[in-house]
Parts: structure tokens; C-alpha cells; sequence
């Protein structure tokens, strides 16, 4: 009896253990982000565990002194997200993925 008592223990934590490293173990690399929260996380992925939406992909503050025009010339984003302009890609830490509304697309292929 004492021996399967330990083995239901050691089973229990051992699937506790596989869960906190499948909840946060593949993780890595990546750019910090912030989170609408005002806190800045590791990168995407740790955010997105934790349930938290990203302002912006950089270090918190996310900058508020971008000074774009309301100019209507729709750009993807590298996070397949469409922008109204370059600027305002730019200003939310964006790379422009290219010139049009998402998604991004090439003819012929």
C-alpha cells in the first residue's frame, strides 16, 4: 500500500511539473513587448501565456510622441496586422511586411 501511495505522489508531481514547463518552457528568444498593462515581458510569446494583449513591440513605455497623419495608405505589418500608414506602423514598433492591406501576398507563386 505504502508503495503505491508513493507512486501516486510521484506521479502527481511529476505531472505538475511537465505542465509549468509545457505552460512556459518554450519561450525563448525573441524581442521584449509591452503589454497593455504597462509591464514589459520577455517577448510575444510569454505575453500571450499570460493572457496579456501587446501595445507595442518594444520595452514599456510604448511612445506616445508619434506625430502621424490621419493619410489612409493602408500597409501591412510584420505582425500581419493592417496599418493606416507607414507611420503608424513605425510608431507601434512594426516593420512593413508591404504596401497594401493584409495579407500579404505575391502573384504567381
Amino acid at each position: 500500500m505504502n508503495i503505491s501511495l508513493a507512486a501516486l505522489v510521484i506521479l502527481s508531481c511529476y505531472l505538475q511539473i511537465n505542465q509549468v514547463q509545457s505552460q512556459y518552457g518554450s519561450c525563448y528568444g525573441g524581442q521584449p513587448v509591452c503589454g497593455i498593462n504597462g509591464r514589459t515581458y520577455r517577448n510575444e510569446c510569454v505575453a500571450r501565456r499570460r493572457g496579456i494583449t501587446i501595445a507595442c513591440r518594444r520595452r514599456c513605455p510604448c511612445r506616445s510622441d508619434c506625430n502621424c497623419t490621419r493619410e489612409y495608405r493602408p500597409v501591412c505589418g510584420g505582425n500581419d496586422q493592417t496599418y493606416s500608414n507607414r507611420c503608424m506602423a513605425r510608431c507601434a514598433g512594426v516593420r512593413v511586411q508591404c504596401p497594401w492591406r493584409c495579407p500579404c501576398f505575391v502573384i504567381g507563386k
